[in-house]
């Protein structure tokens, strides 16, 4: 599932740049996970960016605007998918 990134702000210092997203990029979802340990939201692994650095595994997918055909999806609908 390709989605574009709208929000790259507040990069947890453990994060190096590399392994950070760019706002208006688009990306491609390869997981999706729950954070359990963070109040249930949901995570991105992406195929373009890895993230390993320290707790950090996943994106926030509240940071993605999921792509489709070109309209863009609202993330309710893809949490809908997931369960």
């Amino acid at each position: 599932m390709k989605v574009l990134c709208i929000n790259d702000k507040n990069r947890p210092n453990e994060v190096p740049l590399s392994m950070w997203i760019k706002k208006d990029e688009e990306y491609t979802v390869v997981k999706v996970m729950k954070h359990i340990t963070q109040g249930n939201i949901m995570g991105f692994e992406l195929a373009e960016v890895k993230i390993n650095a320290g707790m950090y595994k996943y994106f926030a997918a509240s940071r993605f605007v999921p792509l489709v055909d070109p309209t863009p999806v609202e993330i309710e609908e893809l949490e809908e998918l997931t369960v």
